[in-house]
């Protein structure tokens, strides 16, 4: 549990807290019941000032969400495998066969960032993009068709570059073209 005021410390944010004390909001989990919506029409609010404010409790909101998962975690394996070590040794004098020893539960793998999408040299923009254009050759296309084809992977005047100097490619206007085969 949070005071607003250690949270909404800027003095940017001084009517908000003048608002929280005239409505009897003390903590962060107070403004659950706080009508974001109608801050703008409240003196000494603007538009921008109330988006922040309700962006800032957004955040609050979704820093206490992982905080909360982050505490509902079972405890570490270490502990867990300490507590049974202690607990067998007792358990295996009481009877007569051996016991075994315990087996260390393994270890989760890392997850993985997703990689960031290759960027693309000019000759497989040049490829991808013809073999787009004969697939499309009835139809005019526009740069943000061809830059889709790319899979967003190169930029849009790289792509408009290329275009306009391929002999397979005809310019229509400044962001339209079509598809001539070659002869």
């Amino acid at each position: 549990m949070c005071d607003i005021s250690t949270f909404y410390n800027k003095p940017k944010y001084l009517p908000f807290l003048i608002y929280c004390r005239e409505h009897h909001f003390i903590t962060m989990d107070d403004l659950v019941r706080c009508p974001f919506h109608l801050l703008n029409k409240e003196p000494g609010f603007t538009s921008i000032l109330a988006s922040r404010v309700k962006a800032m409790y957004l955040v609050y909101l979704k820093t206490q969400k992982k905080d909360a998962a982050e505490q509902e975690k079972p405890q570490p394996e270490s502990t867990d495998s300490l507590a049974d070590n202690v607990q067998k040794p007792a358990a295996a004098t009481a009877s007569t066969a051996p016991a075994a020893a315990p087996v260390p539960k393994k270890a989760a793998p890392a997850k993985v960032a997703p990689a960031a999408p290759k960027v693309l040299t000019e000759p497989d923009i040049v490829k991808m993009l013809h073999a787009y254009f004969q697939e499309n050759g009835d139809r005019l296309i526009k740069i943000d068709d061809a830059c889709k084809a790319v899979g967003g992977r190169a930029k849009r005047s790289e792509i408009t570059k290329i275009l306009q100097n391929v002999a397979w490619c005809q310019i229509v206007d400044k962001g339209t073209f079509f598809y001539t085969p070659l002869k």
